[in-house]
């Protein structure tokens, strides 16, 4: 009977502190931020996809043949044609190939090509542009209880320029191609696109920061802070790329009772190669800065990429790659595109429309990702080789001689566990702290170290060398799987005058906490 009444005293003790704190925190300020409405817009977008002084200073190709026949400027590209571009001998050095077209219906894939030049071939692609429907009623659609959801994905159907993309390439690269005349054959594998015109061009060397400050000469009177919420992007070149909600009193907007949209979702942006694209006004000719509120927790210890457009094309060296350390705790942090010493780079924009675009990159770790992949390969053919020796058949009271079968595989082993070494050190010096996330590769060179330790036993013992769930090739590929990882999420971007004070917005812990037990309690 005691714990009875012990158990309801308790459990009235616990409603009255509830109700106590509900009252209290029914007084406090509200964390509740309210979305501000903008015009959704793409027609910018589509021609600052890529913007023309990328490519108009290249050849135009216009002996243009599909499937043999001459076509002029516009043309149906469909499924299984051939497209043959002529070009002239004099025409010669390394350029990309890009088009300029659109699609009326699309399949929810990229646009897929095989390229061949001379005895080179790849396989390309082009990529689709994605939308919000614009069609729906409000610019984030509510279910019955007032929660906002994402809008519906669709193709954008206008007009784009972009380069033909290596499929193959982890950073969806653009092809490059050495060119000494004859003809390029690409071949349509997927589904239909207009083409509206061939553009074959160098890869421009970009300004150094300093280059571009001093070639830009150019003055005016910027004023403001734009602010541009990260859900709100205009194109995508991927549709899982999606808005969504984080409940966090922080981010804008927030409502304690409801569902709002209100971040970029960082784990639908992590793939190399992605592309977001936002649009912006600034009132004023002038010099501005770029800041942007961000989540990044794609690894412990790891750095994601991004490169940064203004307008269709990278203003300067430094953007191509942009660093960004992990937010500890799915917190968001605001920062400025800033150099080294911590100098917020400045941007030459005229009064009126821009846009700006993101690129996820693996930057510095993808030679790192390379090296792991070739020693995945060559670790596995030496396991296929140890079981061509053994037949497959796993005898532990048997031993073998491998320096008679396999001369070269304890010295290979014992290059395995220096090259994973060298490969975790050059991880720490691009990350500038231990690689947390790397950790693996130490326990791969643990377990290869004590395979050579018994180096008669190998052949017994292969699940711990490249088959089993513990084996040094498992090891290595969970590393592999964190560094394509790349995850950036969202909630705000600033396009912030050179001479404008920003101050971030603050909320305080007591807020919070008053705002939590007011979800709970509704």
């Amino acid at each position: 009977m005691k714990k009875i009444a012990i158990s309801k005293i308790g459990i009235a003790a616990g409603l009255a502190a509830i109700l106590i704190l509900g009252i209290t925190t029914a007084a406090a300020p509200s964390a509740n931020k309210e979305r501000v409405e903008t015009e959704y817009l793409t027609d910018n977008s589509a021609s600052n996809w890529t913007h023309s002084e990328v490519y108009s200073d290249g050849y135009h190709a216009t002996q243009l043949e599909l499937n043999g026949q001459k076509v002029g400027e516009t043309f149906a590209f469909g499924e299984g044609d051939k497209l043959t571009i002529s070009v002239p001998q004099e025409f010669n050095g390394k350029h990309k190939i890009g088009f300029l077209y659109h699609v009326e219906k699309a399949e929810p894939s990229d646009v897929l090509f095989n390229l061949y030049y001379g005895e080179d071939s790849y396989t390309t692609f082009l990529p689709l542009t994605w939308k919000d429907d614009s069609n729906e009623e409000q610019r984030y659609p509510t279910d019955r209880y007032g929660n906002e959801r994402a809008n519906t994905q669709i193709v954008h159907t206008e007009s784009v320029f972009a380069p033909l993309q290596d499929n193959v390439d982890i950073n969806m690269n653009e092809v490059v191609l050495p060119l000494d005349g004859n003809q390029i054959v690409i071949q349509n594998i997927t589904q239909e696109i207009i083409v509206e015109e061939v553009w074959l061009y160098e890869d421009k060397e970009l300004p150094t920061y300093k280059e571009y400050i001093k070639t830009t000469q150019l003055s005016g009177e910027s004023s403001g802070i734009v602010t541009v919420q990260g859900e709100d992007f205009s194109i995508k070149s991927d549709p899982h790329i999606r808005s969504n909600n984080t409940n966090k009193t922080t981010l804008n907007p927030y409502n304690t009772y409801h569902r709002m949209i209100n971040v970029l979702d960082g784990t639908s942006f992590g793939s190399a190669g992605q592309k977001v694209m936002w649009e912006f006004e600034v009132e004023k000719d002038g010099w501005y800065e770029i800041g942007l509120k961000f989540c990044q927790n794609s690894a412990v210890n790891k750095k994601a990429y991004r490169e940064f457009e203004i307008d269709g094309q990278v203003p300067f060296r430094e953007l191509s790659l942009v660093p960004f350390e992990q937010t500890r705790n799915i917190t968001y942090e605001t920062t400025f595109l800033s150099n080294e010493k911590g100098e917020n780079y400045q941007i030459y924009l005229t009064a009126g429309k821009h846009t700006l675009a993101m690129t996820a990159m693996m930057g510095d770790v993808r030679e790192v990702y390379e090296e792991l992949n070739v020693l995945v390969d060559e670790m596995n053919a030496l396991g296929m080789d140890i079981t061509k020796i053994t037949a497959g058949v796993s005898d532990k009271n048997r031993t073998w001689d491998l320096n008679a079968y396999l001369p070269n595989a304890v010295k290979d082993m014992n290059g395995y566990i220096k090259t994973i070494q060298k490969m975790y050190q050059r991880l720490e010096e691009i990350e500038g702290e231990k690689p947390t996330y790397a950790d693996s590769l130490l326990y791969a060179a643990q377990v290869l170290e004590q395979l050579l330790e018994k180096p008669r036993t190998i052949p017994n013992n292969l699940d711990l060398f490249n088959t089993g769930d513990n084996s040094a090739v498992k090891h290595i590929n969970t590393v592999i799987n964190n560094l394509i990882r790349t995850n950036l999420g969202v909630d705000e971007l600033y396009i912030k005058a050179t001479k404008a004070e920003f101050e971030e917005e603050k909320v305080s812990p007591f807020v919070t906490v008053a705002n939590s037990v007011r979800k709970f309690l509704y």
